[in-house]
């Protein structure tokens, strides 16, 4: 019974999610728009730092999956394997 309901919980999460998961890999997120979050809300990043330095090191380079503003996630390198 307890099974059940996770499976049904879980799959309710899945589907709910979709939609936002294949418009991100369709058209983008975009990058650097300045939607930050300190609560859950639709359409923002939530995290607990609200305040970046912009002046702080990052990545030297980009990859096919950054195009302009937007990330591409479909298009990130993956590796077949096991994570131990």
């Amino acid at each position: 019974m307890k099974s059940d309901i996770f499976i049904l919980f879980m799959a309710s999460l899945l589907i709910g999610t979709l939609p936002y998961a294949v418009r991100a890999r369709d058209s983008g997120t975009p990058l650097g728009d300045g939607k930050i979050s300190s609560s859950p809300q639709r359409g923002y990043l939530y995290s607990c730092q609200a305040r970046f330095n912009a002046n702080a090191g990052g990545a030297h380079a980009t990859g096919d999956w950054i195009v302009g503003n937007n990330w591409y996630p479909a298009r990130n390198p993956s590796v077949d394997g096991n994570v131990m």
